[in-house]
């Protein structure tokens, strides 16, 4: 959120100084869901046990983010949404990455990679606006154009 309260898509992911901060653009709907429906083949690389959230969890979600970008985390002795998504946010702020959801006891977490060339993954635009023919047509979501 800016000053004056309006949300202009972006999260704050450092603040040392009132006056400096670091901006990430937040996912959009459509990449959040491109992201779940990747993760369906993909393993927890990180659990949380029953001690919940510890700077080893934390240091382990950061390394992991920094080597994949993109990982699941899995709550084995958390079974309550509450808890899971207090632990799944405060994991989010450490490591400056962005919850992508949680399904069930597992909890979705991407953050790019600093390093361009080393980028996994390339969440560039909507694949509906991607997938245009012309103006006049429908675009892959079947909603009407306009100009």
């Amino acid at each position: 959120m800016g000053d004056n309260g309006i949300n202009y898509g972006f999260k704050i992911i450092e603040r040392t100084d009132p006056k400096t901060e670091i901006y990430v653009e937040k996912l959009k709907g459509y990449q959040k869901k491109y992201l779940k429906g990747l993760v369906h083949g993909m393993k927890p690389l990180v659990f949380v046990g029953q001690k919940g959230l510890s700077t080893t969890v934390t240091k382990a979600v950061d390394e992991s983010l920094d080597k994949h970008e993109f990982i699941k985390v899995n709550f084995i002795d958390f079974k309550e949404k509450g808890q899971k998504e207090k632990i799944a946010g405060a994991i989010e702020k450490e490591t400056a990455s962005e919850l992508v959801g949680i399904i069930g006891h597992i909890a979705l977490f991407y953050r790019k990679h600093k390093d361009p060339e080393k980028r996994k993954l390339m969440l560039v635009g909507n694949a509906c606006r991607i997938m245009l023919i012309n103006a006049y047509t429908y675009n892959a979501c079947r909603t009407k154009l306009t100009h």
